[in-house]
């Protein structure tokens, strides 16, 4: 089984929960974040294995996303403010978002 990932899978976890300005600590905290819920997806589904982006190129991609949405990368923030991230993301430019994807390394 593969753990996809990619900016889609931190795009649909940010509606549950997952921030960042460009360069930013909350960028590479989101980051750590996510490294970490996939190393414990891993340990609870043993030969998983995951697409995570390396941590420069999150970072990068991350600071690009308008600033709300940013915020939102962040999962403790994105959990206690899920209608405004929600409305957030809808906000985002669908060319932003494949140029984001296209950062990530996710195709499409």
């Amino acid at each position: 089984m593969t753990l996809r990932i990619g900016l889609t899978a931190v795009v649909l976890v940010s509606l549950i929960g997952i921030g960042c300005s460009k360069g930013s600590a909350e960028c590479a905290q989101a980051y750590d974040g996510l490294a970490q819920m996939v190393e414990s997806m891993q340990k609870n589904l043993p030969g998983g294995k995951s697409d995570l982006p390396p941590k420069d190129q999150f970072v990068k991609a991350c600071g690009e996303l308008p600033k709300e949405v940013q915020q939102c990368m962040n999962m403790s923030y994105a959990m206690n403010h899920l209608q405004e991230c929600q409305e957030a993301q809808k906000k985002v430019d669908p060319a932003k978002m494949q140029e984001v994807r296209a950062m990530m390394g996710k195709k499409g």
